[in-house]
């Protein structure tokens, strides 16, 4: 119970990024309806991604959701999901391309392992729906198996 903390500025967990624009941590502030002032954004940069660092834990993941800008341009398209324990090498868990053309849209994206992992790499493997290289992020939601 208790009241919402915000796992990246509470340091529960951490964030890495490829080139930020824009902090990796407002993706996880559950505001939901958000502006451009609430987005996570890379750099014009082919192949951007965040990591998300679960510290002293690992997580078996079976779902990520992730949320378009507000606005329908720069929408993302193709992405990839890795794991990785050492943050060096990692392990492709899917390939996720989303069809969504509006914003606030959520793509909910499975995951099939059973594999617990420190690390969780979200990229951006393609142009996104304006023909540009952002990744531009709302909100992102992690479900599975924490470790204790």
């Amino acid at each position: 119970g208790g009241a919402f903390s915000n796992p990246v500025t509470s340091g529960v967990i951490d964030t890495f990024n490829s080139g930020v624009g824009a902090p990796v941590s407002r993706m996880f502030d559950r505001n939901f309806l958000s502006s451009d002032t609430d987005n996570y954004q890379s750099t014009n940069a082919s192949g951007s991604w965040f990591t998300l660092d679960f510290k002293t834990r690992t997580v078996i993941p079976s779902v990520i959701a992730l949320q378009h800008r507000y606005l329908g341009s720069n929408l993302f398209r193709t992405i990839q999901i890795s794991g990785s324990n050492d943050n060096s090498s990692f392990t492709t868990l899917t390939n996720f391309t989303s069809t969504k053309n509006t914003g606030y849209a959520y793509d909910l994206i499975t995951i099939g392992t059973t594999v617990p992992y420190r690390y969780l790499r979200v990229t951006h493997t393609s142009l996104d729906s304006s023909g540009a290289n952002y990744f531009i992020v709302s909100e992102c939601l992690v479900w599975g198996t924490l470790s204790a």
